[in-house]
Order: C-alpha cells, then sequence, then structure tokens
C-alpha cells in the first residue's frame, strides 16, 4: 500500500488524501512517528482538513498524550461541529482521565447530534460504570436498544454487562431478546443459560442449552455449562455424562473445570467417571 501511495505521490507530491491515506497506512503499521509527520505535512497543505487532525488525534492517544490528542480532535469539532465520532473519542479521553462529567457532556452531544451513533451510548454508559453507577449504564443501554431494536449485538453487550453486574433477570431479558432475532447465535444461548443458573432456575437453563446443542452438537462450551447447570440441580450423574462430552471435543477444558473448587467436587465423589 505504501509503495502505490508513493507512485501516486511522485505524480502529484501535495495530495492530501494521498498523504492522509498513506498516513492512515503508517498508523495501521505501527510507526507512529512517521504517521504524526504525514499528518502535520497535510496541514501544512491544507490547515482545513479534519482527516488529518482526526489521524493526530489517533497517533497522539496511542503514545498516550492525551493533551495532544484532544486538542486534534477538538479542532475537528471546530471544523465539522457535527463529527459524532469526535464527540465520542473526546469523551473517551475525558473518561480516561476521570473528567466524568466532561465525558458525560460530549456523549451526550454525541447523541443529540445523530442518535444512531450506537458509540455514543456505549461510552456514556461505560462513563456510568465507571463510577460505579450501574443503574445509570442500564438506562443508557435501553436507551440505545429502543434506536437499535434489531441489533444483536448491543443486546449482547448489554447482556454481559448485567451479568457482570448481576443483575440477572436484565440479562435473562436481553439475551432473550436477542435470541428472538437470531435463533442461531450459539454464544446468546450460553451466556442466557449462565444468566438462567446463576438466578437458580436450572431446569431453564439445561433447555436452553439442549437448544443450543441441536444447532450446534459439537459445541464443547455449551456441554460444559450444561454440565454445570445439572450439577448445581443434583443431576450429578447426568453432569459427569455431559461433562465427559466436552472434554471428548475441548480436552482443555478439563484445567478449567479442575480450578473450579465447587464443580471439581464432581470429580471426587465419582472418580470412576473419569478417566484423568
Amino acid at each position: 500500500a505504501i509503495e502505490v501511495y508513493n507512485k501516486a505521490l511522485k505524480v502529484s507530491s501535495e495530495n492530501i488524501e494521498v498523504l492522509t491515506e498513506k498516513a492512515n497506512t503508517f498508523l495501521e503499521m505501527g510507526n507512529i512517528d512517521m504517521a504524526i509527520r504525514l499528518y502535520k505535512r497535510v496541514i501544512e497543505i491544507e490547515e482545513r482538513f479534519p482527516r488529518a487532525y482526526e489521524g493526530l488525534g489517533k497517533a497522539y492517544e496511542q503514545v498516550d498524550d492525551m493533551k495532544e490528542a484532544k486538542k486534534n480532535y477538538l479542532k475537528v469539532m471546530e471544523l465539522e461541529p457535527h463529527n459524532v465520532r469526535a464527540c465520542f473519542n473526546i469523551g473517551v479521553l475525558h473518561q480516561k482521565e476521570g473528567s466524568y462529567e466532561n465525558a458525560k457532556t460530549y456523549f451526550d452531544i454525541g447523541i443529540k447530534i445523530n442518535n444512531k451513533f450506537t458509540k455514543n451510548y456505549l461510552g456514556l454508559a461505560e462513563n456510568y460504570e465507571a463510577q460505579k453507577k450501574p443503574e445509570e449504564a442500564l438506562k443508557v443501554y435501553r436507551q440505545a436498544l429502543t434506536v437499535h431494536p434489531k441489533q444483536t449485538s448491543l443486546y449482547l453487550t448489554t447482556g454481559n454487562f448485567c451479568l457482570k453486574h448481576n443483575l440477572l433477570h436484565e440479562a435473562e431479558e436481553m439475551f432473550s431478546k436477542a435470541i428472538d432475532i437470531d435463533e442461531k447465535h450459539i454464544h446468546l444461548y450460553n451466556r442466557l443459560g449462565i444468566a438462567l443458573r446463576k438466578q437458580s432456575k436450572y431446569k431453564e437453563a439445561i433447555e436452553n442449552y439442549d437448544k443450543a446443542l441441536k444447532i450446534k452438537p459439537d459445541d464443547a462450551v455449551l456441554y460444559y455449562n450444561q454440565a454445570k447447570a445439572l450439577f448445581y440441580s443434583r443431576k450429578e450423574l447426568d453432569a459427569t455424562d455431559i461433562l465427559n462430552k466436552a472434554f471428548n471435543v475441548d480436552p482443555d477444558l478439563k484445567t478449567k473445570f479442575k480450578k473450579d473448587k465447587y464443580f471439581s467436587k464432581l470429580r471426587t465423589k465419582h472418580p470412576a467417571k473419569f478417566n484423568f
């Protein structure tokens, strides 16, 4: 790619589009110094070119120069007041610095400019999470889902957030709604099963894993987590049978099993059922 850009620059050495793409390539390669040099060259040619400032912001952010990164992202907003990506980037920088109110301001601005740009919702939710306000974060996730009611990945993100903060009923709700949208998404079944098990809904969890295993009958993680639900529901012999299916598909799960101080009691109680 660099060679192609160099050929183009031989024809037009001050083509800001080509110079910016070349800088972007160096940035992706991890050559930050060269990327910064090229972005600055673009600005020398055309000082009102927002893509160069955006690139500089990313470059300085990668070397943890938050002051310069913020300065360049703010320049993008000066040139493009409706740039929701710049709002998000500035919000993230403030959040990293612990300036949660300033971060919220920029995420809110981004949402107001374009409520379909998901990243500003995610940034705002993470901002509340960083302040140990999970209920407020969940409100933001729900707000995003009203705008994107069919976005499976957003339900998954929200469900994982709920699991992390022990909002189990809400996690169940999110994963269930996502499965209604995409019935073939195995990971959703797995996460739903965990949410159900943690609520002691063992029967529902086991049935959920059965549905998933009909779609993907060779998934070791599904077998493993179904065995765990069986174990907690005191169906220990059934759990050992399913667990061995998991080990047959993925022997590395034996290590995970051994580290689980509670689940691994199954091996102590039924040693004849295990061949390791």
